[in-house]
């Protein structure tokens, strides 16, 4: 027997029924910044994106060697002690710190780790400016006078220190910079270490600028001399690189929990995001 089916008629003043709303679809753990915990939103656009990023690392690379070969005593008055790039370099390293302090507050990454890269990016900061000596006009004390290769009061001039901090610098900043995050991106028991240790990862969308870093510090000695303008150049890279990593952790939401580790019983309310 055929059953009579029931037509609802929707009028005027009716409602029909809601339907179900969509799943929201799950962020994808990889981003432009190569963050180890972090979904697409929380990864700066525009500006800081890799593309962008490295349009304007190859003009200013063009730039610089241009002035190299065709202004080079204009480009010595940029690198000049006390000159607009070292005076750029110390500004860069000194939003890099109060970036990673911010980050420390954010609980954005691990607490050490950030602790760590803020109190390394003040060295530098100081380093640059050799900690005001100048700015405030006191003389080098005459114990460090007698060891520093500059008569400044700096730690990475000093004799002994000075011919081996670079290459020192060079090797953590590929370490540091380029291996781990490119490692974190594409090998996945590494970025579960990363996350587990509450690493942060340093922004790929930075990158091109630590290549600019290590081309103009490292090439010139490798085919011909020290030159001092260049490493100035390759240290303001550096400092546009690490502003940039202080300022992804300072804006990144707080850091997820790491997952158990296998075998252990998982609460999912272990996962949500930290308010």
């Amino acid at each position: 027997m055929r059953g009579k089916t029931r037509r609802v008629k929707i009028g005027r003043g009716t409602r029909a029924p809601a339907s179900a709303p969509s799943p929201t679809p799950t962020p994808t753990h990889r981003d432009d910044a190569g963050l180890n915990d972090a979904g697409p939103s929380d990864v700066p656009a525009g500006a800081f994106s890799g593309i962008f990023q490295s349009w304007v690392v190859g003009v200013s690379t063009i730039a610089m060697v241009l002035l190299f070969f065709l202004a080079r005593e204009s480009l010595e008055s940029l690198a000049i002690e006390d000159g607009p790039l070292e005076n750029l370099t110390a500004l860069l390293y000194g939003v890099a710190t109060v970036a990673f302090l911010v980050a420390v507050r954010r609980r954005s990454a691990g607490v050490v780790w950030l602790l760590i890269l803020a109190a390394a990016s003040l060295f530098v900061a100081g380093e640059e400016i050799s900690w005001g000596q100048r700015i405030f006009g006191w003389s080098t004390p005459a114990g460090m006078a007698e060891i520093n290769v500059q008569d400044e009061t700096t730690i990475h001039n000093i004799e002994g220190i000075h011919g081996n901090i670079r290459a020192l610098a060079v090797l953590f900043v590929a370490a540091f910079c380029v291996l781990l995050p490119l490692t974190n991106r594409y090998l996945s028991p590494l970025r579960a270490a990363y996350r587990r240790l509450a690493i942060p990862i340093f922004p790929v969308s930075a990158l091109p600028w630590v290549a600019m870093a290590i081309g103009f510090m490292l090439v010139p000695r490798l085919v011909a001399e020290h030159v001092g303008s260049l490493d100035e150049i390759g240290e303001t890279a550096l400092g546009v690189a690490f502003a940039m990593f202080g300022w992804v952790y300072a804006v990144k939401p707080r850091m997820r929990e790491a997952p158990p580790s296998i075998g252990s019983a998982a609460d999912p309310s272990r996962f949500s995001q930290a308010s």
